[in-house]
């Protein structure tokens, strides 16, 4: 299936999709990416490239971000391990998005 044409079309699409997650769309260094919430520390990150929508655990909240950076890849892994299901929306959301688009999880 035809990728959607931007982030604000797969945003409205996934909240009427999966509304058990908030969306917001970031602006980062290289672009944006649609966070997708459950909470503080259960999170997805979703790019879309001209290719694919590609799939990744995002930390939403400022706090958790922060955290994560300054402790590096051990943060990373800390916060994956002491969360539980924290890799639920990344994997729901994925799953979802294959059915429809191409799609890679990272």
């Amino acid at each position: 299936m035809e990728l959607p044409v931007s982030l604000e079309v797969l945003q409205e699409e996934l909240q009427r999709a999966l509304p058990e997650y908030s969306y917001t769309i970031q602006k980062q260094l290289f672009g944006k990416t649609l966070m997708a919430k459950q909470t503080g520390f259960r999170g997805a990150r979703i790019a879309l490239t001209k290719k694919e929508v590609t799939v990744g655990y995002g930390i939403p909240s400022v706090w958790g971000n922060a955290l994560v950076a300054n402790l590096g890849l051990l943060g990373a892994l800390a916060t994956r391990a002491i969360v539980k299901d924290a890799m639920a929306p990344r994997n729901n959301i994925f799953e979802y998005l294959t059915m429809h688009y191409t799609s890679k999880k990272v």
